[in-house]
């Protein structure tokens, strides 16, 4: 391949077109159908809920992540219609872990 490269090759390094490599698509397109809505608050939308997910509904760990104040995160949700509550982990079985 690094050869035929060479020989393809039109200037004096050999890129990536020269190989003929397929490039994986991006890891987040294909987590999420097409979308459409390229606009900044859709952008806006998704990194909130993205962040929202990883603090697990924390406000106050996701608006320092997010290098925003909790009011304005709060505003943001609000704004966006996003419901900080449906990124908590359920509470799960407590009784049971402090059984011994």
């Amino acid at each position: 391949m690094i050869r035929s490269a060479a020989v393809v090759a039109e200037l004096e390094r050999i890129g990536p077109e020269d190989l003929r490599l397929r490039v994986a698509p991006d890891a987040d397109a294909a987590d999420a159908p097409a979308e459409k809505d390229l606009s900044l608050g859709a952008a806006e939308r998704k990194q909130i809920m993205r962040v929202m997910k990883l603090a697990a509904g924390n406000k106050r760990r996701a608006s320092e992540m997010l290098g925003i104040s909790r009011p304005t995160l709060d505003k943001k949700l609000r704004d966006h219609k996003i419901e900080s509550r449906r990124f908590r982990k359920p509470s799960g079985d407590q009784a049971s872990n402090s059984g011994r």
